[in-house]
């Protein structure tokens, strides 16, 4: 199969980068090392494309070769981890792999992410009738309160977790763990954007308050290389452009960014995830890559008005919840 031929046969993929939902779907992609045609979109001026396969216009969006859709982003993480070409699972494996993401990201988008829209955007939640009030400030005030003690609810219950992970594993109390043991996986990748975002809203309060291990968790997470390459910045989609390929390859950066190729001893009830012998993953993007050179910004052309698209990502995100 020729250079092009492959290109071809490539997904592709409706984001915007800050939007923790386009987050969470680059990131399986990534982990499960199955690049795709980006067109990184801009919120206020949604192309038609998008619009006419899904016409919600939210992000993601994943199109198959065969026109097939995706527009919700846990179901483009279970497509990747069904279409991942460099590892492989049992049967039981993949049944517990699937029914904790789904366990974790439904409880995510279900119950933390309205709660961390009301912490972020607390003057959206109070009503005209308390604009008018002389008190309308400490309502506010109370919605962020209110919002954040809610929130915690899901953030105490991570935790715990992770350190019943940790007790399973037989680690040193302050260890880094993940929700799969030693190593993160998908099951970490999607949540930690919508965590990310609750902690970067006072960030003062998340390092006195928050509990360590969870801070050392989001941490690490934060300065994992994978999510690095998840934030790369795209130009944004011009309709008479190639589609560039996601991920673009650090070729100075090819060491130990495989999630799947660490060593990694998972808990007994959680599946390890086994290599197969396959050419190196990032091999096959530099071929790609190579085939169709697309520049990566090196500032956002839309950087400029990155806070009210960051607002116009979570508006849409409201929207998507139950």
């Amino acid at each position: 199969m020729t250079d092009t031929m492959l290109y071809a046969t490539l997904p592709r993929l409706y984001s915007f980068r800050r939007c923790p939902f386009a987050m969470r779907a680059r990131l399986a992609l990534l982990y499960c090392h199955l690049p795709v045609r980006l067109r990184e979109i801009s919120l206020k001026h949604k192309p038609q494309q998008l619009l006419t396969i899904s016409p919600k216009g939210t992000v993601p969006v994943l199109q198959l070769p065969d026109d097939k859709v995706i527009d919700e982003s846990l179901d483009i993480v279970l497509w990747a981890i069904a279409n991942a070409p460099y590892f492989h699972l049992s049967t039981t494996e993949h049944s517990v792999l699937c029914s904790d993401v789904q366990y974790w990201g439904s409880r995510c988008d279900r119950e933390f992410k309205p709660q961390l829209d009301r912490y972020k955007y607390s003057n959206r939640f109070i009503t005209t009738a308390q604009v008018q009030e002389t008190q309308a400030q400490r309502t506010e005030t109370d919605i962020i309160k209110q919002a954040r003690q809610a929130g915690q609810m899901f953030l105490n219950h991570l935790s715990q977790c992770l350190d019943e992970i940790n007790t399973h594993l037989n680690l040193p109390q302050h260890t880094i763990v993940y929700l799969g043991g030693k190593q993160p996986d998908l099951r970490d990748w999607s949540i930690m954007p919508f965590v990310r975002q609750y902690a970067a809203v006072d960030k003062i309060w998340w390092q006195t308050h928050q509990d360590k291990r969870l801070q050392r968790w989001l941490d690490s997470l934060l300065q994992h290389p994978l999510f690095h390459r998840c934030m790369d910045k795209f130009s944004q989609y011009q309709a008479d452009q190639v589609d560039p390929i996601f991920p673009h390859v650090n070729l100075d950066a090819k060491a130990n960014i495989n999630p799947i190729s660490q060593t990694t001893q998972q808990p007994a009830s959680k599946p390890e995830l086994k290599t197969k012998s396959q050419p190196a993953p990032d091999e096959t993007m530099d071929t790609l890559n190579s085939a169709h050179h697309s520049t990566v910004s090196q500032t956002d052309p839309t950087e400029s008005s990155a806070h009210n698209d960051d607002k116009q990502a979570d508006t849409q995100s409201i929207r998507r919840t139950p």
